[in-house]
């Protein structure tokens, strides 16, 4: 009896998180992917809830709800953003983004670079809204976020991320304030670098765990223009890290 040789197929059909469906069917696609199915489908964002708020907020650290006037970020599907995304993080850019990973301990990096995990990109997009924002400068943001936190705000490891992006900026405006010659420098510039390495940081967490038509912080860039490229990219980093500052070897 001659044997059957019609051998499945994956299903190939796209997923919520931006994947392809690799089900195994002998007539592809399968049947949470025909073109009914995903007329009706709801996509729902991957982040359904924010983080609670400390009721009883620490003595130390700005307050993160009085920085964000507008509340917290919402995540908003747009599926044309994956495509952008994936065409800007290029080996170039990868490798830029890569400047980053001496700032932040081993056990915190596999939060944005792998894809098993799952980064809270809205609580990026909130960290750095709050790094922004017209008040923090004046309330000393960037000194007390290096050392504190944000009081109430919980142990997020986006939270600790922050903190520690903050801590390396903070070292290195030490060691220049103490170099021949050094000005006064305002608070505002750094807290803007902040504000973009976060945000940076997120769309590689979403571009490498599948959910960048949802990054709230790759929405944000790209209202406001242009994704950097990998020379940029790459000069920002080098404002956080002091053994591979420009300047450090002048």
């Amino acid at each position: 009896m001659p044997r059957n040789l019609v051998r499945a197929r994956p299903c190939d059909g796209p997923t919520l998180h931006g994947g392809r469906c690799r089900r195994p069917r002998l007539v592809p696609p399968c049947a949470d992917h025909t073109p009914h199915a995903l007329a009706r489908r709801v996509a729902t964002a991957p982040w359904p809830h924010r983080p609670a708020p400390l009721a009883v907020p620490r003595r130390s650290g700005p307050l993160l709800r009085a920085l964000l006037p507008d509340g917290w970020p919402v995540a908003r599907d747009a599926p044309g953003n994956a495509e952008r995304a994936r065409r800007w993080l290029t080996p170039r850019t990868r490798a830029a983004l890569d400047c980053f990973a001496p700032l932040l301990p081993a056990a915190r990096r596999p939060r944005i670079c792998s894809p098993s995990h799952h980064a809270n990109c809205p609580a990026l997009e909130a960290l750095a809204r709050a790094c922004e924002s017209p008040a923090a400068p004046a309330s000393g943001a960037l000194h007390r976020i290096a050392e504190d936190g944000f009081a109430d705000l919980g142990p997020l490891p986006e939270h600790r991320i922050a903190r520690d992006l903050a801590r390396a900026k903070q070292e290195q405006l030490a060691l220049r304030a103490f170099s021949p010659g050094a000005a006064v420098e305002r608070p505002a510039p750094h807290l803007a670098d902040l504000a973009l390495s976060l945000r940076l940081l997120g769309v590689l967490a979403c571009s490498v765990q599948g959910r960048a038509r949802w990054c709230p912080c790759l929405a944000t860039l790209l209202a406001r223009g242009p994704l950097p490229d990998p020379a940029a990219v790459f000069e920002l980093a080098t404002r956080f890290s002091v053994p591979y500052g420009l300047a450090a070897g002048a």
